[in-house]
This record gives C-alpha cells, sequence and structure tokens, in this order.
C-alpha cells in the first residue's frame, strides 16, 4: 500500500492500494502486475492494469493545447472505474481556449465504467464563458469545451466570433 510519498518509479505485484494522503506515479520502468485502487492521487500517465479511482481519488491535468495536455492513458486491454465523487483537476492556465475544442483525458482503456455524472470535476484558468462537456467521458475518454448558456460571444475554433442569443 503506497501512503504518503510519491511512488514514481513502482514494479509491483498483486493489487496496489493507494491510500488518500499518497501519490502514485509511473516512472518509465514501472511494471504493475495487477489491480490499482485509488483512493488517493493518481497522476497522468500510462497504466498497464485495471485501475479504480475511488470516491476520495484526485488526477491532476495540465492542459496547454488540444494537442499538448496530460493523459491517464492504457495499451488497450484494461478496465477504468470511476467510482462516485472521483475528482479530475483540468489546469488551463495559459491555455486559448476554443469552442468545441476536445481533450482526450483517458486513452486506450478498453472500457470505462462508472456514473459520469457523480465525477467531480474542477477547472483553473479557464474563462467562464466556457464549461467542459462529459458526455463522452465514459464513452472514449473525452471532454470538450461548450459555451456557458448566456455568455455573450464565443470564439470558434476558427477563430471566428459568435454572439449567443438565448443561451443557444
Amino acid at each position: 500500500q503506497a501512503s504518503g510519498a510519491t511512488l514514481l518509479d513502482a514494479s509491483a505485484t498483486g493489487t496496489i492500494s493507494v491510500a488518500p494522503d499518497a501519490t502514485l506515479g509511473l516512472g518509465p520502468s514501472a511494471v504493475l502486475v495487477g489491480p490499482v485502487l485509488s483512493s488517493g492521487r493518481i497522476l497522468p500517465g500510462t497504466y498497464h492494469t485495471n485501475l479504480t479511482l475511488g470516491s476520495t481519488s484526485r488526477v491532476p491535468f495540465k492542459v496547454n493545447d488540444i494537442a499538448d495536455h496530460e493523459k491517464l492513458a492504457n495499451d488497450g486491454g484494461d478496465i477504468l472505474t470511476f467510482e462516485d465523487h472521483t475528482s479530475l483537476e483540468l489546469d488551463f492556465t495559459g491555455y486559448t481556449p476554443n469552442v468545441g475544442d476536445t481533450f482526450t483525458l483517458f486513452p486506450n482503456w478498453a472500457a470505462r465504467t462508472g456514473n459520469a455524472s457523480a465525477v467531480l470535476i474542477t477547472t483553473t484558468g479557464l474563462d467562464r464563458q466556457y464549461a467542459l462537456d462529459t458526455t463522452n467521458l465514459l464513452v472514449n475518454g473525452i471532454v470538450s469545451l461548450r459555451i456557458v448558456a448566456g455568455s455573450p460571444i464565443a470564439k470558434q475554433a476558427d477563430g471566428t466570433l459568435v454572439r449567443i442569443f438565448n443561451g443557444e
């Protein structure tokens, strides 16, 4: 069980439990044979095992642009489970948003399970006129930017400005 310190370059067999006060991040030579059950902080990277993000789990992501952002990835054969109240923390500081921009946060998982509406998402550095659309979070691991109803103007991906009427 990982507790307190960040476990950066781990090799472990069996179930790996991450305590609420712990952080797990994988280095380039990490080999995990067995599922990861997290109640703590999970750093982005590629996990080659089933991963359960518990109700007190936190996953921070830095978003620089649509092609350059952190991911919690898999090699394609494992299951990612979100328990109610899993927390995703997205830092958009320095990013210039566009309506419709998409971010693949959880690529290559064989399946993503849980209740997307019960996942807690916080953002920093994102203008209040934008919100995240999580419709596809459990489908393909993607979130996208949408305009908040009532915001008067939105900048589209091609740079054009669009006036929003009646939140549409």
